[in-house]
């Protein structure tokens, strides 16, 4: 999951780019909330993509807490 949200962040940004259809801001964080918080986190900064939107700046970093969060309440929980 984290690969495809992460190559996500990288499709929506040349499409910006590019001046073509873009992918809605709230589709990039349903994904990262479902598992792909560490992708979208990193896309974001490789891609220099969203990194100026408070949502983005402030949301992705916590959901990716929360994604670390579930999963070690997963296996040790």
């Amino acid at each position: 999951m984290e690969f495809v949200v992460f190559v996500m962040y990288g499709l929506d940004k040349r499409s910006a780019k590019l001046r073509k259809q873009r992918t809605k801001e709230s589709s990039l964080l349903l994904c990262a909330t479902i598992m792909g918080g560490l992708g979208a986190l990193i896309g974001m900064y490789f891609f220099r993509h969203k990194t100026q939107k408070w949502k983005f700046k402030i949301g992705v970093p916590f959901l990716f807490l929360i994604n670390v969060g579930i999963i070690i309440l997963f296996f040790y929980g």
